[in-house]
């Protein structure tokens, strides 16, 4: 139940007024990590920081977020490096690194990603925190018709 709720505040925080077209959560090595994938365009008129990702905002863009919580106790992680790889259903892959920004008063992590073609697209979240030897490493599978 503390999971569905992290994630329902970061939803709500992190995409404020409209849905997410994927909304996915995973715990590894004590760390809960949630993405969010919405248009570009749609994240662009409701951030706080508008304009703040040089992605490009057109058709086929999308804004990912990623929202850090410790398994235990639940508190946000916000001093993290998070490195977001995108590879879409032909192998192409994207990988930048994501923003630390704060959006409705919550941490959170995100960037800007092509989405333009239909399949399969993975999702993979590297969280390098301070102090500790390897990432941890989440991986999401994005499914997309067009």
């Amino acid at each position: 139940m503390r999971a569905l709720g992290i994630l329902s505040a970061v939803a709500a925080a992190a995409l404020l007024s409209f849905a997410a077209s994927a909304q996915q959560m995973k715990t590894v090595q004590g760390v809960i990590v949630n993405i969010g994938i919405v248009t570009a365009i749609e994240a662009e008129h409701t951030d706080a920081q508008h304009g703040t990702h040089k992605g490009g905002h057109g058709s086929g863009m999308d804004h990912i977020v990623v929202a850090l919580s410790e398994e235990k106790g639940g508190a946000r992680i916000a001093d993290a490096e998070v490195t977001i790889e995108v590879r879409d259903p032909k192998g192409v892959v994207q990988k930048k690194p994501a923003m630390a920004m704060v959006t409705a008063g919550f941490p959170d992590y995100s960037e800007v990603f092509q989405f333009n073609r239909s399949g399969q697209y993975t999702v993979n979240v590297l969280v390098k925190r301070k102090g500790a030897a390897q990432p941890v490493q989440a991986r999401f599978t994005v499914n997309r018709v067009f």
